[in-house]
């Protein structure tokens, strides 16, 4: 069963007093102190997914940017070849 807003606050409250003084705030508090446990746990997974999310993305950029770097290179040599047909040309023009 969830515990209501007000349920958790008064829990809270029991918590900061020393814990519960009766049979039934007993068993409030133990609910309380498994959906604290269950939220604790929620917390911690959802920060784990979030890491894991964030590294997967940092992996995800690292082999972009070696793409990049290959396709920069491939460009270079492309740019290089061109120059070099530019430049025979014009000496084939030359020599007409």
């Amino acid at each position: 069963m969830t515990m209501t807003k007000e349920q958790f606050g008064r829990c809270e409250r029991m918590e900061a007093a020393g814990g519960p003084k009766s049979q039934s705030e007993a068993m409030l508090y133990h609910q309380y102190k498994q959906q604290k446990q269950q939220l604790e746990d929620a917390r911690q997974l959802g920060k784990e997914q979030f890491q894991s999310d964030i590294l997967e993305k940092l992996l995800e950029v690292q082999q972009l940017e070696r793409s990049i770097e290959k396709l920069q290179g491939q460009l270079q040599n492309e740019r290089i070849t061109l120059e070099n047909m530019t430049g025979t040309l014009m000496l084939l023009g030359d020599e007409m």
